[in-house]
């Protein structure tokens, strides 16, 4: 598992888990040997505690999958934030805590 606690998923089931889910989800989009997997990875972590129970947190692996050309997106990594089957949120930088704070408020519809 490349990341601790995140669920890979692949071009068969993405749909399915990440946008079609009634429950939101967090995408990592990356491959295993990038540098910056482990800043991403840390940019989330304590969400992934915090909101395991209401987000699903996943992660694409480019080097098996081409799901990321559907997204339109060639920046690994990125993340990207789902809520009711829309993206919602994409960074292509590590999100501060203040940034994926509000994406989850907005996914969560919190106010």
């Amino acid at each position: 598992n490349m990341f601790k606690d995140m669920i890979e998923v692949t071009d068969k089931d993405i749909y399915q888990k990440v946008m079609a889910s009634d429950t939101p989800a967090i995408l990592i989009v990356t491959s295993p040997d990038n540098p910056r997997n482990q800043e991403f990875y840390e940019a989330i972590a304590k969400y992934i505690k915090l909101y395991g129970d209401k987000i699903g947190f996943y992660y694409l692996d480019t080097t098996k999958n081409d799901s990321q050309q559907d997204f339109g997106l060639w920046a690994e990594p990125s993340i990207l934030c789902f809520a009711e089957t829309m993206e919602m949120d994409r960074y292509e930088n590590p999100p501060t805590d203040e940034q994926l704070q509000a994406s989850i408020n907005r996914m969560l519809r919190i106010k």
